[in-house]
């Protein structure tokens, strides 16, 4: 037990050395490659050998945000570049960034960007038409 213990204290002593742990480079691998899906702070935890409670701490601590909070930006950030395709509906674009239905969609973008996804796709997009 005690071996245990001084191994994970030597972990832990590298991770604050490097200013955060290691395996929160993968949380972030996993969030960009799997963000669309229902990822659960559970699969995130098992994923990287960690406590769900240690990683939403860390990743809190870290990136002073929630990792839910991470998974919306990521998908307002991909819905943002779909909304280029003026014959993608917002329905469509909202269920393919991993949004449950398109008010969810709409509340998350306008929360993270100011403006809703349509007025978004309107004033970004809409001056160069026929570009």
């Amino acid at each position: 037990m005690l071996q245990l213990l001084a191994g994970l204290s030597r972990t832990d002593r590298r991770d604050v050395d490097r200013g955060r742990p290691s395996w929160l480079d993968r949380i972030q691998d996993i969030l960009q490659s799997d963000f669309r899906s229902r990822l659960t702070l559970e699969d995130i935890a098992s994923a990287v050998g960690q406590s769900p409670a240690r990683v939403s701490a860390m990743f809190r601590r870290v990136y002073r945000r929630s990792i839910a909070e991470e998974q919306r930006r990521l998908r307002v950030e991909f819905a943002r570049e779909r909304l280029r395709d003026r014959d993608a509906s917002l329905a469509d674009i909202a269920v393919e960034a991993g949004f449950s239905d398109q008010p969810h969609f709409s509340r998350a973008f306008k929360q993270l960007t100011g403006t809703t996804p349509a007025r978004y796709r309107l004033i970004t997009f809409g001056a160069c038409e026929d570009a």
